[in-house]
């Protein structure tokens, strides 16, 4: 194995390990929100500052290698795609952060009935998936995921569209139950949908790193289209 060889595979096992961590977050986020844990929460909060320096650490890693070994071809767009993936990475974990911010500056639970109607739970959970999928095809290089994570991510999309018209029928009902928290969770329904896309913009480096082919705004493409690109 070469040198470079040797510093790729140290690369892709760093970035992974950032994603895993990562990953983590957007779990403990969801405990923390749902179950409103603010001791969980803090640790969430208190992990963002690691995964922040990890991903200067690692921007240098990329840059290094690039300047030392002037890479080619197939490792050269691992390194590229890296070190977007790592950009990705670090802003799921700032999104995971910001909901769980929410616990700690509320004094009180979510209503059940606000988190139901907003589809919170099953965001989260969607959400939660995609970034998993995402990791898994960087660490594997398998861009078959890439059609699940592009499906999953359709609903998500769905519940951010229809989240402001859902709260707004609550409000009518109880504005005192619901105007406050629900401001909150009209927010995390929109960082979640944000995670989704970041999740898709990974699986979309991966397809780069691994096939040499560009998937960036294939999303915008008409009705089903996009589908035909995974046949």
């Amino acid at each position: 194995m070469t040198i470079l060889e040797e510093a790729l595979n140290d690369l892709k096992r760093n970035v992974a390990e950032l994603g895993w961590d990562v990953y983590q977050q957007v779990v403990e986020t969801k405990e923390a929100l749902l179950n409103f844990d603010p001791a969980r929460a803090r640790m969430v909060n208190e992990r963002e500052k690691y995964i922040d320096a990890r991903e200067i650490q690692l921007d240098r890693e990329c840059e290094n290698i690039l300047a030392l070994y002037s890479p080619v071809a197939t490792d050269l767009r691992l390194v590229i795609a890296s070190l977007k993936i790592i950009l990705y990475l670090e802003r799921v974990g700032d999104n995971a952060n910001s909901i769980a911010k929410y616990v700690l500056q509320t004094e009180q639970r979510f209503p059940e009935d606000l988190l139901e109607e907003l589809r919170i739970p099953q965001c989260f959970q969607t959400a939660e998936k995609m970034v998993q999928l995402a990791i898994k095809a960087y660490e594997t290089e398998d861009t078959s995921l890439t059609k699940e994570i592009f499906e999953l991510d359709s609903s998500v999309n769905e519940a951010n569209k229809k989240a402001a018209e859902r709260l707004e029928n609550l409000v009518r009902k109880d504005i005192d139950k619901y105007l406050h928290p629900g401001l909150y969770a009209l927010s995390t329904v929109r960082k979640l949908e944000r995670i989704g896309d970041l999740a898709k913009n990974i699986v979309e480096e991966v397809v780069f790193y691994v096939e040499a082919k560009i998937l960036r705004h294939k999303k915008k493409l008409e009705g089903e289209k996009w589908k035909n690109l995974f046949k």
